[in-house]
């Protein structure tokens, strides 16, 4: 149940983020919901290893919507075209 939670919270993130983000978005739902779900299990386990909060909390899609942004951000800069 719990992977099923965190996958949940991680695929809402995704298209949270989706939306949130300004401009034109080359990627599909899909692989925004992938990147949240991503960010949702490194957030997840830094919670686990940190030991401060109840995992599948606030904390986590907390930690899930910065892991997503991050993400997010890593993967337009990587596309981005040289000057």
């Amino acid at each position: 149940m719990h992977i099923v939670l965190t996958l949940a919270i991680g695929g809402l993130t995704g298209l949270i983020v989706r939306l949130v983000t300004p401009g034109r978005e080359p990627r599909t739902p899909l692989a925004s919901a992938g990147i949240g779900i991503v960010g949702a299990i490194i957030a997840d386990y830094a919670i686990y290893q940190a030991d401060c909060c109840v995992q599948n909390g606030p904390a986590t899609l907390l930690g899930a919507l910065v892991g997503a942004l991050i993400l997010l951000s890593i993967d337009r800069f990587s596309r981005s075209k040289p000057q």
